[in-house]
């Protein structure tokens, strides 16, 4: 009732089964082809998003690479602020810098003689009255470096 009967070109002498089977896989090329092809179309996709997405990186990293703040920052310390205090900028040079102290200052008194009329060098009726006053400034400044350039 539903049985198929074939003849496999036992009267004809061809082998139909396999002309049969080459027809059916030749049908099939179309398909097999199309599928090989976007595989490899997704390869590449997957390629290309990995490359963008590395690009994108890089494009982040030279952004990053235009802010000052993305070098190396120099910082200055002092191991006595009593003595000196130290700070340092971008454009400092990188090192380890040593300050020796020779002499800590000393204060200094300069005198003078009390301003009176007679040392006025201006006129009477000039808006800046100028006066001359004499101080021993010289003097203090010749026994400091004196005693600066002794105690070398």
């Amino acid at each position: 009732m539903g049985s198929t009967t074939r003849i496999t070109g036992m009267y004809s002498g061809l082998d139909t089964e396999s002309l049969v089977q080459e027809l059916i896989s030749a049908s099939k090329a179309p398909l097999n082809n199309y599928q090989r092809e976007k595989t490899e179309v997704e390869w590449q996709r997957e390629t290309l998003l990995d490359l963008n997405k590395e690009l994108l990186e890089l494009q982040n990293y030279a952004k990053d690479m235009q802010q000052e703040s993305s070098f190396k920052v120099y910082t200055a310390e002092s191991t006595n602020s009593r003595v000196a205090t130290a700070s340092a900028t971008k454009d400092a040079l990188e090192g380890t810098y040593t300050i020796k102290t020779m002499q800590l200052a000393t204060t200094s008194t300069f005198t003078s003689t009390p301003v009176s009329e007679n040392t006025r060098i201006s006129t009477a009726d000039s808006k800046v009255a100028v006066y001359v006053l004499p101080t021993n400034e010289e003097l203090v400044i010749a026994r400091d470096t004196a005693a600066i350039v002794s105690a070398l």
